[in-house]
């Protein structure tokens, strides 16, 4: 069976005919027929396209070799699966090596993606040392060097350096918000994958910490002008309370960062109070 498999791959598009028998031996119960019987679909083309629902159940196969052998299949008909991506992504992340290089090329051969797509990608990079130069790579590759998917690229995927790192990040509060509203934008995306996730925390509060905020300077100025012998931790509680509120909890969040300790000096701040009738006058201009 094995071998009928082979030889029906190699006949390419004439084996059509072939089809339902090929079928069938998707579930035979040794593991090399269903390899071969996966392969033999990939060598077919798009003339063995109404196999691809199979093809996605031996994503799962609890053979590793029938597991790359399906993601090879998927690459070698291209767009003709790019409802597959999404099960692809999750190979990406497979125990094996071979399996995660065979997904990675398919994604490849399928064709351009847009920025959520390439988030498993740059988690993947995670998993091996050996693989994250030649993830980024493919990552940027599919994405078509979209703007916001090389921003993403340079923050998220583990690179070798991040641009605060290497002094490539515009600190402006201009810049700070493009960064942060991109990041908004994948947060929902990247709760699922568990490496990217927490670095994707990680550099949102990089971000917070190193971009000039204008108004919280001058609040700053402001409140050291009139409270010169003010602590750090109420300058803290008077620019939280003075932001916002749809922006407050980004800040509040970098606060609680400080540790238990921090927030103790927070808690029942007068400046807290003070300080929102402070600025409400501030911002008035009588």
């Amino acid at each position: 069976r094995e071998a009928a498999a082979t030889a029906v791959g190699e006949m390419g598009s004439e084996a059509k005919e072939l089809i339902p028998q090929l079928q069938q031996l998707f579930s035979d119960e040794n593991w090399s027929v269903r390899e071969a019987a996966a392969t033999a679909v990939g060598e077919m083309g798009s003339e063995a396209k109404e196999l691809i629902p199979q093809l996605q159940q031996l994503f799962s196969d609890e053979n590793w070799s029938v597991r790359e052998a399906a993601a090879t299949a998927v690459g070698n008909l291209g767009s003709e699966t790019k409802q597959l991506i999404p099960q692809l992504q999750q190979l990406l992340s497979d125990e094996y090596s071979f399996i995660r290089q065979a997904a990675a090329i398919a994604v490849i051969q399928i064709g351009k993606l847009n920025t959520q797509q390439i988030l498993p990608i740059l988690n993947a990079a995670h998993k091996s040392s050996y693989e994250e130069a030649v993830l980024r790579f493919i990552a940027y590759f599919v994405s078509g060097g979209e703007p916001n998917a090389v921003t993403l690229i340079q923050w998220l995927g583990s690179p070798e350096e991040y641009p605060y790192e290497n002094n490539k990040f515009d600190d402006t509060r201009k810049e700070g918000k493009k960064v942060l509203k991109l990041f908004a934008e994948i947060g929902q995306a990247t709760e699922t994958l568990d490496d990217l996730r927490p670095e994707l925390e990680r550099q949102i509060a990089q971000v917070v910490d190193r971009v000039k905020w204008d108004e919280i300077q001058k609040l700053l100025k402001q409140l050291e002008s009139n409270n010169p012998d003010a602590t750090d931790a109420e300058k803290q509680a008077f620019v939280t309370a003075c932001i916002p509120p749809n922006n407050r909890q980004r800040f509040v969040g970098a606060l609680q960062a400080g540790g238990k300790e921090a927030l103790k000096e927070l808690l029942d701040n007068p400046y807290v109070n003070v300080g929102v009738a402070i600025v409400e006058g501030w911002q008035n201009p009588n």
